[in-house]
């Protein structure tokens, strides 16, 4: 079930539309049924609107006056007493895109950036534009480099002259057991890549980054590299597909298994990557680089099944 139909039958929808705020609610839903959202997520969304605006409103505050600083501090309570769902900021983002969009709330204030985050700034845009990293291994990137970056130099750029093999050593060894071998091996990457760029930026005088250690990790620790035929199969006979989601898991196992795509070519797919006519996808790969496969016949299959009978109707074309 898709937004739409869940607006159509939904009680809480019918009493928000009747509610001070009730514009605001018709735009809302108008955005996330434009969007192809499911039932649970529009729930979920309306719910917290519903909090938000009784919360917004209950502290003296008019409608119009919803901002980013507002959502910040209604979020800060409600965690007090429930536990975050990942969802909740990103939808009540859609909730300010649309009221804005509709000029029912003033424009967003521009957010001044601190020295730490414009110098992390201009590190993601070398990574992007001189070595061609993906969107969203430039944003870990980003978050990594300004935490190493507020730790050992508080005083911003004015710290880089200060630093030394000893301090970059032991950021690595107070954060090395943060996460999983594989989340500080990562970390360790990226500080290596942020002491290249200083160095050579001219910001430090030594080659830092060799002297970042490595994360030791055992042989045989982690998962299998594949799976054997038959296993394969056991996964692929384990979907649902009597239901929606069984269709998309499918489609998505399919792709993987018998084109040997990554998760993150798979999540990155468009509608217009096929092209039906000639029985081939296009793959967006590491560093930009794109790649055209053929199509099998089964996997097409899955995936016509998936937007015939899972995918909800939507303008998006991801």
């Amino acid at each position: 079930m898709n937004a739409s139909d869940y607006l159509k039958r939904s009680a809480l929808y019918r009493k928000l539309v009747h509610s001070p705020y009730r514009e605001f609610a018709r735009v809302y839903a108008a955005k996330m049924s434009n969007q192809g959202l499911g039932r649970r997520c529009t729930w979920r969304s309306l719910s917290l609107f519903r909090d938000l605006m009784d919360w917004h409103v209950g502290n003296g505050h008019a409608p119009q006056d919803l901002s980013e600083v507002y959502v910040d501090r209604f979020l800060e309570h409600r965690f007090k007493y429930w536990s975050p769902d990942t969802g909740d900021r990103s939808a009540l983002r859609r909730l300010l895109s649309a009221l804005r969009e509709e000029d029912l709330i003033p424009a967003a204030l521009p957010v001044e950036r601190t020295e730490h985050e414009q110098i992390v700034d201009v590190f993601a845009r070398y990574l992007s534009n001189e070595r061609g990293l993906a969107a969203s291994t430039v944003g870990s990137h980003k978050l990594l480099s300004l935490r190493f970056l507020r730790e050992v130099c508080p005083a911003g750029a004015d710290g880089f002259a200060a630093l030394t093999p000893e301090i970059v050593i032991g950021y690595v060894e107070r954060h090395a057991l943060d996460g999983s071998a594989d989340s500080g091996k990562a970390m360790c990457g990226v500080v290596r890549a942020f002491l290249r760029y200083l160095h050579l930026k001219g910001f430090t005088s030594a080659a830092l980054a060799d002297c970042v250690p490595s994360i030791r990790r055992w042989r045989l620790a982690s998962l299998p590299t594949f799976l054997p035929p038959e296993k394969v199969q056991r996964v692929l006979d384990a979907c649902d597909r009597t239901t929606a989601m069984g269709h998309r898991d499918y489609a998505v196992l399919m792709i993987l298994a018998k084109l040997g795509l990554r998760a993150s070519e798979v999540a990155t797919l468009n509608l217009d990557d096929i092209d039906w006519q000639s029985g081939t996808i296009l793959v967006h790969g590491k560093g930009r680089r794109q790649a055209t496969m053929p199509l099998r016949h089964d996997v097409g299959t899955a995936i016509v099944a998936y937007f015939r009978h899972g995918r909800p109707a939507s303008a998006c074309r991801r």
